[in-house]
Parts: structure tokens; sequence; C-alpha cells
């Protein structure tokens, strides 16, 4: 469970980004913000999301009572010529944090958009108690595809993901494993998008993570090396 004051780390987080971007958002150009459709923006155009997402860890590796991993994130997408867009995302409960650049190049064909790229990610986590001191870090390489259909006043979008990726876990500067899989994990996630007030969007996801490692239960990790399901519950506003 999160302490008191880790949870008023991740509040403190939060509303400082959603106040970064409704300033933001103030100046920047009115029209559809949806933000996880794969349209490419106008180039130069830059888009802000952010919100929480709650994932269910297996209680193969967790106790019951702790089997829920909530993340702030904050997402933003940069649109660049030849209808390709670049992405940057991060993400932490201060247990674990996670940065991602990502490149897209999208084809759209009326109301219907694909994309294909790939996202790059490292990831790091510490745990410091009185009797323990532990850190981890890897990296992630997920090729990416994602096609979605604009219906006017919602979205419904879809991305599928192949995780390649490694991590290292340490006791103080002790190495206590390394994990390093060519092909470790598959994302499915579905988003829905619908303006909520003005041009603000809010955005309701769900997604199926079925890897042999995720990185928010790196804690865990040592004690099984099988494919595991990690739903995941996401819930934000594009501002």
């Amino acid at each position: 469970m999160l302490s008191k004051r880790e949870i008023l780390i991740l509040g403190a987080i939060l509303f400082l980004i959603i106040n970064f971007a409704v300033l933001y958002s103030e100046e920047s150009e009115q029209g559809n913000l949806c933000f996880y459709l794969p349209k490419t923006n106008k180039p130069w155009k830059l888009s802000f999301n952010t919100g929480l997402s709650l994932t269910k860890l297996p209680t193969h590796i967790v106790e019951e009572e702790i089997d829920v991993s909530p993340l702030v994130f904050a997402n933003a997408k940069l649109g660049l010529p030849w209808n390709v867009t670049a992405g940057i995302y991060f993400a932490t409960n201060y247990i674990s944090n996670i940065g991602t650049i990502s490149l897209m190049y999208h084809i759209n064909s009326g109301d219907f958009y694909l994309a294909a790229g790939c996202n790059g990610s490292m990831w790091f986590g510490h745990l410091e108690m009185e009797s323990i001191r532990l850190k981890s870090y890897g990296v992630l390489i997920k090729p990416a595809f994602s096609a979605g259909y604009d219906f006017g006043d919602i979205t419904l979008s879809s991305t599928f993901e192949v995780q390649y990726g490694f991590m290292k876990t340490f006791s103080d500067d002790a190495l206590l494993g390394n994990f390093k899989q060519p092909r470790s994990g598959y994302t499915l996630k579905v988003y829905v998008e619908q303006p909520l007030w003005n041009e603000n969007w809010v955005v309701l996801g769900v997604g199926l993570n079925y890897s042999t490692f995720y990185y928010q239960s790196w804690l865990t990790y040592s004690a099984v090396k099988n494919f595991l399901l990690y739903p995941e519950f996401i819930f934000g506003f594009t501002l």
C-alpha cells in the first residue's frame, strides 16, 4: 500500500500536470482534441493528456491487500511533417517510474485511422525501508500498431504492442536479478474518447497486458517467470 506521503506526492504531481495543460490549452488552437485516436496532428501542433491508471497485479505474485498499482501519468504528442507524430509519456507512483518516447506514422481514410511505429521506454523502481534498500531499472522496446474510428462526438481506438525488454535489480550495490528476453509480453488497449466540456475531452481505457514481466511488479519478479495477465484501467483528460 502507498503511504500518506506517497499519496500526497502523487496528488501534487497530478495537480501540477493538469494546471500546466489547462494553461497551455487556453492558448492552443481549438478543434477535435481526441488524443488516442491515431489521427496525425497538424505539423508542430502539441496535444496534452493526463490522468490515472490502475493495474491489477496477479495474486500469484502479490497479496490481495496490495494487488492494485496506481499511476499518475502525463502524455504529449507533437505533429510532424509527412503524417508522423512524436510522443512523450511519463508515469509514476513514486515506487515505479517510467518514461517513454514514441514515433508513429499515420494513414487516414475518411473517419478511419491507422498508425504504426515504435515506443522506447526506460523505467526505474526503488524501495527504501529500515532493513532493505532495493532499486531496479530496465529498458522496453515496443513495436506498436493502432487503429481507430471517429464517430463524431465519440471516438474508439485500439493499440497492440509487442514488448522486448531487460531489467536489473539491486540490493544496495549487490546484483539480485538480471532479466533479458527478446519477446517478453503483449499489450492490447482500447480507448473511448468524447468531449466533456468546451474543447476538453475525457478518456476511458481498458488494457490487457500479457507478459512474463511487467515493470510495476518489479519487486516480485524473481518469484514468477510465466506469462501472466495484468488488466489495466485508464481514466484521463485531454486538455
